[in-house]
C-alpha cells in the first residue's frame, strides 16, 4: 500500500501497457492497475469486441502479472458483468460511470413521484430544417 490514506492506481489501456506490464507494476506504490476495456479493445484494433481472443489475453496477462506483483487488478464494468469479473481475479471494480449514476438517480427520483406523467418530448434541433432557422 502506498499510504493508508491514498490509492494510487494505474490505467492499462494501451497495447503498449500491455507490453511493459512487469515494468509499470513495479513501481513502488501503485496499488491498482486498473483497466479500462474500451480504450484497451481500441488500442489493440478490436474495438468494442470485449470476447474477442486478443483483449481476453490482455486481461489475462493483467491478472497473473498483478497477483505475481501484488497490485490489485481493477476493471471498468458495467453492473451485469461484475460477478464475471470478480470470479476472474479483479478486486477493484467501477461498477458505472458517473453519467450512468445521474441517469440512474434522475429515473429514480421521478419513479418517486406518483403524480408523475411523461409528456411528448419536444422537437429536436436536429429535426427542424435548416432553412427555418435563418
Amino acid at each position: 500500500m502506498a499510504d493508508r490514506e491514498i490509492l494510487i492506481a494505474v490505467q492499462v489501456e494501451t497495447e503498449e501497457a500491455i507490453r511493459n506490464l512487469e515494468e509499470i507494476f513495479s513501481v513502488e506504490g501503485i496499488d491498482v492497475a486498473f483497466i479500462g476495456p474500451w480504450d484497451l479493445s481500441m488500442s489493440l484494433g478490436v474495438s468494442r469486441k470485449f470476447n474477442h481472443p486478443e483483449l481476453i489475453g490482455a486481461l489475462n496477462a493483467v491478472l497473473d502479472t498483478a497477483k505475481r506483483t501484488g497490485v490489485s487488478p481493477g476493471i471498468f464494468s458495467g453492473i451485469e458483468d461484475a460477478d464475471k469479473y470478480l470470479e476472474q481475479g479483479f478486486r477493484f471494480i467501477s461498477l458505472v460511470s458517473d453519467t450512468e449514476l445521474f441517469i440512474h438517480g434522475c429515473k429514480d427520483a421521478i419513479n418517486q413521484v406518483k403524480g408523475w406523467k411523461p409528456t411528448r418530448p419536444a422537437p429536436s434541433v436536429v429535426e427542424t430544417p435548416l432553412t427555418s432557422w435563418t
